[in-house]
């Protein structure tokens, strides 16, 4: 048992961590999905772009929650 609101601070850096690990593993896979984007033979120049400001706009909005 912690004394003196220890329990609330362990709770806490275990909700960073989770965080943390959380926002990595999004991170790589908004790179996957970049760099799948940018390479994508398929896509227009433009196209390819547009997806990728599509990706990290999504990417934005869940960061800010």
């Amino acid at each position: 048992m912690v004394r003196g609101g220890g329990h609330v601070e362990a709770e806490k850096r275990v909700s960073d961590i989770e965080w943390s690990w959380a926002i990595s593993t999004i991170n790589q896979v908004v790179n996957e999905a970049l760099d799948k984007a940018e390479n994508d033979p398929e896509l227009k120049p433009k196209a390819r772009l547009q997806r990728s400001l599509e990706i990290e706009k999504a990417w934005q909005r869940i960061l800010q929650g």
